[in-house]
């Protein structure tokens, strides 16, 4: 083959050489456009209504095109006094228990409790200095989805181990000028006794301080009654805000 011949048809390779990798770059960009055209979300979820249909032309100026949902877990967000974090933060150290070891259960507005246990992952870094309380969050199973994005439920956070603490009804304090004080009976005689209060727990409150388990406690006319008093003490009847180990002493 002449030399002229060769080097024609090594120039002719090289051109169709140039154009297969010209047809690839233009597959793959053909490939990048056709991946615009499909969205994907970067969370598994439950979406809800679309702002667009097949068919619009979308950019960065069209907004949201939908909202999606992740539903398990969900996550529960409730507000802590930073009061009751103090205590907990107290006792943690005091114990040394873990930071996690509490379980938040969910209570439904139909009164109806959900079955799965939470479990806290975050508790923020700053107080609302408007409410005087930290925002703590909870991790929770839904796999039935019970649970709905923007639900209201109420929280409880209980300890995995029990704690016995005296609790009495919030009507059985009196408060002075010196703090809070309640009667109790003792040998059959009205006795002022100084507590310091905890957490309300509804009607009823904890008493840090001041009582112990099986004392007698004046609950009823308390208002009438006097330091050294006899009283005759009797059992009080069971009650959604009075039930416990209190008596209720009768003056005489």
């Amino acid at each position: 083959m002449p030399d002229a011949t060769r080097d024609l048809r090594r120039a002719e390779a090289a051109v169709a050489a140039a154009k297969v990798l010209e047809e690839k770059a233009a597959l793959e960009q053909a490939e990048i456009n056709l991946g615009y055209t499909l969205i994907r979300a970067p969370v598994a979820g439950r979406i809800g209504r679309s702002a667009v249909s097949v068919g619009n032309v979308v950019g960065p100026t069209t907004g949201p095109l939908a909202l999606i949902v992740s539903q398990d877990p969900m996550y529960v967000t409730f507000p802590v006094s930073q009061r009751v974090l103090l205590e907990l933060k107290r006792e943690r150290l005091a114990t040394g228990a873990a930071a996690g070891a509490v379980d938040v259960r969910v209570t439904f507005p139909d009164g109806s409790v959900y079955p799965e246990i939470g479990r806290i992952d975050f508790v923020d870094v700053t107080v609302r200095q408007a409410t005087d309380t930290v925002t703590v969050r909870a991790g929770i199973a839904n796999p039935d989805r019970l649970l709905t994005d923007g639900q209201l439920v109420t929280v409880r956070v209980e300890g995995r181990e029990p704690e016995r603490r005296v609790v009495i009804a919030q009507s059985a304090i009196l408060l002075d000028q010196q703090g809070a004080y309640v009667f109790i009976a003792e040998a059959n005689r009205a006795a002022m006794r100084r507590i310091r209060t905890g957490q309300a727990i509804g009607a009823r409150i904890v008493v840090e301080e001041g009582l112990k388990p099986g004392e007698s406690l004046i609950v009823d006319g308390i208002q009438r009654i006097r330091p050294g008093a006899a009283v005759v003490p009797s059992p009080l009847p069971a009650s959604p805000g009075r039930s416990g180990a209190a008596l209720s002493p009768r003056a005489g």
